[in-house]
């Protein structure tokens, strides 16, 4: 019965997350960028153009020091990373929420990128 207003908030939320995120990184020149499909994102380590899983693994492999230390950074504040990387936005977020996300990422992508 909800599902229109249930999956367009989850739309609005990754949308704000990924525009933010991506404008934030071109800006400040850092080599990582947000993908984003309906609700779900994934941020990749690279902002070269990924064709495949191989290739973001290779692309990403120079840096998973660095992605462990951003990980764990987010951790401490409360942030869970997934393991398989796709975020996935529920509809009980708010836009508070995505503000706090985004702030730490931000945060995290200054201090290890």
């Amino acid at each position: 019965k909800n599902r229109k207003a249930i999956i367009g908030k989850q739309i609005k939320l990754s949308k704000k997350f990924e525009e933010e995120l991506n404008l934030f990184l071109e800006s400040n020149h850092i080599d990582i960028k947000v993908y984003r499909f309906y609700g779900m994102c994934r941020v990749v380590f690279s902002r070269k153009k990924i064709l495949n899983r191989t290739q973001r693994d290779f692309l990403e492999a120079k840096k998973n020091i660095k992605i462990e230390k951003f990980k764990s950074f987010l951790l401490k504040n409360k942030i869970l990373y997934p393991k398989n990387g796709i975020i996935f936005f529920s509809h009980a977020n708010t836009i508070k929420d995505i503000n706090y996300f985004i702030e730490n990422f931000k945060k995290g992508f200054n201090r290890f990128f």
